[in-house]
């Protein structure tokens, strides 16, 4: 998915050592965030937070730490879960309301209680 991450995921990403390069970033100084900015890491300053786009995000954590993550309508119903796959370990958790929610509450999970 082309979509934004929330900006306070973008500061857990960074905390936890996101440093691909991003379109989109926050700027502390301006207190406003720039999309469509040249492509670069934004966390390499104090000042501004790269805003990774959810596929962003799970092609990093796989990269980096051999998690994936995926995301997939209940039947019959209108929610949502996701699927955390490490190892031979999987997880699933749902209900939310669509698949950026579904996405956004797994990559907390993620980078809270496994990384």
């Amino acid at each position: 998915m082309n979509t934004p991450v929330s900006f306070p995921l973008a500061k857990l990403l960074k905390e936890k050592g996101f440093d691909e390069r991003c379109i989109s970033f926050y700027d502390s100084v301006s207190n406003q965030q720039i999309n469509n900015a040249p492509l670069a890491n934004y966390n390499l300053t104090k000042q501004s937070v790269s805003i990774p786009t959810i596929s962003d995000v799970v092609m990093w954590l796989y990269k980096n730490h051999k998690i994936w993550i995926s995301v997939d309508p209940e039947i019959d119903t209108n929610t949502w879960f996701h699927t955390i796959t490490h190892g031979k370990s999987m997880t699933a958790f749902g209900s939310y309301s669509g698949p950026i929610e579904a996405y956004e509450k797994g990559f907390e999970h993620i980078l809270n209680e496994m990384i």
